[in-house]
């Protein structure tokens, strides 16, 4: 029993090691097969995982040299060569050396993405907007592979829109990208024919020069120019290069207002110069010329860019682009800017049942439509008539609250957009008090006098008493013994003459006044 239980535990420990063995050697080969979904990768794994997606023979792509010599004897050397050997990893991106265990970023797996599907010659030749929002963060030298890459669906939206391009990948993130491309059928890369010291240029085409890049007056002269097609070669006699004709789109809102931003995000292929130009509609329906600078606020480039439109009308914006050869494509787009309808008006801050108030409009600023008025008493909805004596309609109109309250007024139009404009005042009113002075029209200085007063509509109103005396004012206290509140009281005068008694109500403003004379 002791020799069998010793020999289950050396068969044991050999299929462990065995399996150990197994194991590290899989991770040796395969790193990339052992990373996280939510991990970050590196160039390295990116490149097996690719390789083995696309899929690509790396069985025979190791070189000697390397294309890079910090890949000598990496575990993913064959998978970079089989990728630079495809066309899909260019060496001129990463002139000092590929660092395959560095994070890869987003955008250069773009990049390769685009190249697999064998778009790297019109991704070259592309420029504009991206449609993120971080475009400026995306190289110039990405742009194009950004925007192919978003039109065949390899990147989507985001829920911020943004691509955050030099950001590093998970390998969740890449596997779904990889997985949305559709690679080209992979030929193998012919070697280059050996050429003697002897050996004859090829003679250009008769009648034809080179089309040398010119000075970037436009930014997108930087970029390439065309390469012939595999269709239509260029050189040899009788043959001519193929330049595509350019390519433009771009969108605009159908509708827009005079405080609206537009946003214009063109896209160019093979586009050499571009131009932007506006018209406008006449009322006769021909099509003005207009500067840009004159019509809209902001400018357009060769990204596109931010307007507002000044002023409302019907209006075309046309992108020219020509391509290599001069030819020229065009694209107009048409919007209908509106105007932005201003309802202002002002009500008093305060006002009293007994003062009327006039508001203005001018029709012409109107545009057209009518005016929708409502109202607010005390927080509740009523309507304006119930409320007003007189009238209100799109000129305005002179009227008087009938009632004390807190009012809102609203002034409403919506346009043909189905926008909707309005603009609301509140005022608060106030009833205006009733005041009475019950006095004798003459008295004498021993006398002692009832002054009665009735105040109506006096809730939270002040009282003073003014005294004038022979033509000239007085202190009542000097002249007087007894005291006066809001509901009268006992006084006496103390010397003779001719007084005028005077009672004001007011809160910030007089609002009521009474006066009442005797001789003495």
């Amino acid at each position: 029993m002791k020799q069998k239980g010793k020999l289950i535990g050396i068969i044991a420990i050999v299929l462990l090691l065995l399996v150990c063995g197994g194991i590290y050697t899989a991770y040796r080969l395969h790193p990339e097969n052992f990373i996280g979904q939510g991990e970050i990768i590196t160039r390295g794994e990116f490149a097996a995982i690719l390789v083995r997606d696309i899929p690509l023979d790396s069985s025979n792509a190791e070189k000697d040299p390397p294309s890079f010599s910090d890949i000598d004897g990496h575990w993913s050397e064959k998978n970079i060569e089989a990728l630079i050997d495809a066309g899909i990893i260019d060496s001129a991106d990463y002139p000092d050396g590929f660092h395959p265990d560095d994070p890869i970023t987003r955008a250069e797996i773009i990049k390769m993405l685009v190249r697999a599907e064998g778009k790297d010659e019109e991704a070259e030749n592309t420029q504009g907007h991206s449609g993120y929002d971080d475009q400026a963060d995306i190289k110039d030298e990405d742009k194009g592979y950004v925007i192919i890459a978003r039109e065949d669906g390899i990147i989507g939206e985001a829920d911020d829109n943004k691509i955050r391009p030099n950001d590093p990948v998970t390998k969740g993130d890449a596997e779904d990208m990889v997985d949305k491309v559709k690679p080209k059928p992979t030929e193998p890369t012919p070697s280059a024919p050996a050429q003697t010291p002897d050996a004859a240029k090829p003679s250009p085409t008769p009648g034809s020069t080179e089309q040398p890049t010119p000075a970037p007056t436009n930014p997108d002269e930087s970029k390439p120019s065309p390469t012939p097609t595999p269709g239509n070669p260029g050189g040899g006699s009788g043959g001519g290069s193929y330049y595509p004709p350019a390519q433009v789109r771009f969108e605009l809102p159908e509708t827009a207002h005079t405080d609206s931003e537009v946003q214009v995000m063109p896209i160019w292929k093979y586009m050499k110069r571009y131009i932007w130009t506006l018209t406008k509609t006449a009322v006769d329906g021909s099509q003005q010329p207009m500067e840009l600078a004159d019509a809209v606020s902001g400018s357009l480039d060769l990204e596109g860019g931010t307007i507002q439109f000044k002023e409302d009308g019907q209006y075309t914006l046309t992108a020219t682009a020509k391509n290599a050869r001069g030819k020229e494509t065009v694209l107009s787009k048409q919007i209908t800017v509106y105007p932005v309808i201003d309802l202002s008006f002002d009500l008093p801050e305060t006002t009293h049942t007994d003062k009327s108030t006039t508001l203005t409009f001018l029709l012409d600023k109107l545009y057209g439509h009518d005016i929708t008025w409502t109202a607010t008493k005390d927080g509740e909805t009523v309507k304006p008539d119930d409320i007003l004596d007189g009238t209100l309609g799109n000129e305005g109109g002179t009227f008087v609250f009938r009632n004390k309250g807190e009012y809102t007024l609203t002034a409403s139009i919506t346009d043909d957009t189905g926008r909707v404009f309005t603009h609301s005042e509140s005022t608060r009113v106030y009833p205006v008090a009733g005041i009475s002075i019950d006095l004798p029209a003459a008295s004498h200085t021993d006398k002692t006098l009832d002054v009665k007063t009735v105040l109506t509509e006096s809730d939270g109103l002040s009282v003073t008493w003014n005294l004038i005396k022979n033509g000239e004012a007085a202190v009542l206290a000097d002249e007087a013994e007894g005291s006066l509140t809001d509901e009268g009281g006992t006084i006496r005068f103390k010397d003779k003459g001719v007084y005028m008694l005077s009672i004001v109500c007011f809160r910030s403003e007089s609002v009521g006044r009474m006066k009442s004379w005797i001789t003495f």
